[in-house]
């Protein structure tokens, strides 16, 4: 009976985990969608991404954990801001209401969620197995964990393997850690966490190639086409990583982020290439860079692709013409 209770407390402080991470990491899609009309899995992305390098700009001055806490508070921010765009619709709060819903509730959404819990329960205990993790991949988390500083600083440096390897994914999965320290009201570093982190931001960048084309069926021929989608993002890597859903290597990431965003540049269409599309691109060019060395390579590839793709439709004349209408 004791042995089941605090199974069953453990599990309690789990779901209680994720739902706050969940909530803290969507606040962002849910602030654009009350602005700016944007659907969930536009911004999302970009919330996962850009906590990385903001944590990356307070860890250069280690200070990770005060980095973590700031992510926390803008997410706070951009709730308290959402809930004001209630207040300034109030005249047509069901049509705002209405809104919010259909943007917010899509098939992305609920595929987004339902992974991230099964990934939960499947990952649950999970613990590292491999040589490079106990050497570095799982081992540069804990250095982070213990010191709240990089694992390339001079204080801690002893303990790295591979002091050049930069810390980008590493800052992500440091961060889930902390939320789990608050809710579990402990410090004891848990390795299932690292893995579920690792996978949730796989899953968020892998977000936009869900977002239903306007070209596209709607209703049976959109939703089976989103999961053609989620088989293709979740078992074609393991043709090429056997071990990705058992393993927090950094290769698969920097595989498909990269491919993720070149296949954006390439298939979205001209119209839908808009402001949050143009901060997701170069976001993921920045967390390429700071997930590993040869990152670097993958995010001037993509540049050029981008910057390429940019001037050869127009970019610079549509720029011109909305300012115009600006004017």
């Amino acid at each position: 009976m004791y042995g089941s209770k605090i199974n069953r407390d453990r599990w309690v402080i789990t779901m209680i985990f994720a739902i706050l991470f969940l909530l803290t990491l969507s606040s962002g899609s849910l602030f654009s969608t009350a602005y700016f009309k944007t659907r969930y899995e536009d911004v999302l992305p970009i919330s996962a991404l850009g906590w990385i390098f903001v944590v990356y700009i307070f860890g250069l001055f280690n200070h990770l954990y005060l980095g973590v806490i700031f992510c926390t508070s803008l997410c706070i921010v951009l709730y308290l801001g959402f809930f004001y765009s209630l207040f300034l619709n109030r005249k047509n709060i069901k049509k705002h209401i209405t809104m919010l819903r259909k943007k917010t509730f899509t098939t992305a959404f609920f595929i987004y969620w339902i992974i991230s819990w099964v990934l939960l329960i499947v990952l649950n205990g999970l613990q590292a197995s491999s040589p490079d993790e106990f050497s570095h991949w799982m081992y540069i988390v804990k250095i982070m964990d213990m010191f709240d500083m990089f694992g390339t600083n001079a204080c801690v440096n002893a303990w790295n393997s591979y002091p050049s390897y930069v810390p980008g994914m590493a800052i992500f999965q440091y961060s889930v850690e902390k939320y789990y320290h608050w809710v579990n009201g402990g410090s004891v570093f848990c390795e299932w966490v690292v893995y579920w982190a690792y996978y949730l931001l796989f899953i968020s960048c892998s977000l936009p190639l869900l977002k239903r084309q306007k070209s596209k069926g709607v209703g049976c021929d959109e939703l089976l086409n989103k999961v053609l989608k989620v088989i293709i993002i979740l078992f074609v890597p393991v043709l090429y990583f056997e071990d990705l859903y058992h393993s927090i290597y950094i290769d698969p990431f920097l595989g498909i982020l990269a491919g993720v965003t070149s296949s954006l540049i390439i298939t979205k269409d001209r119209k839908d290439k808009n402001w949050y599309y143009s901060v997701y691109v170069w976001l993921a060019i920045v967390s390429l860079v700071l997930a590993k060395d040869v990152g670097v390579i993958f995010g001037a590839f993509i540049a050029v692709l981008f910057v390429f793709d940019y001037l050869s439709n127009g970019g610079v004349k549509r720029e011109k013409e909305a300012l115009l209408l600006i004017q």
